[in-house]
C-alpha cells in the first residue's frame, strides 16, 4: 500500500468547484496513484535486461512513472 499526499490536488482545480468538485478531484487523484503503482509494478516485474532495452533502469522506475509530476 502507498502513501497519498490528499492535500497534492491542484487548489486551482478545486477552488470554486464546490464540495462534489473536491471530492471529485480526490477520487482522481486515488485513481491516478493506483495506476501509476500498478505502472511500477508492473515494470518492476521485468528483468534488468528488459528494462534495459527500455531505456530504464530499476532505481528510476518511481521517477519514470512521476515524470509528469515530479518537478526535480
Amino acid at each position: 500500500m502507498t502513501a497519498t499526499d490528499f492535500n497534492s490536488v491542484p487548489h486551482h482545480t478545486s477552488e470554486g468547484r464546490g464540495l462534489f468538485g473536491r471530492i471529485a478531484d480526490f477520487f482522481r487523484t486515488v485513481a491516478e496513484s493506483t495506476e501509476r503503482v500498478q505502472s511500477i509494478r508492473v515494470r518492476h516485474s521485468l528483468s534488468d535486461a528488459e528494462l534495459a532495452a527500455r531505456g530504464l533502469k530499476r532505481e528510476d522506475l518511481a521517477q519514470y512513472v512521476y515524470r509528469d509530476t515530479l518537478h526535480v
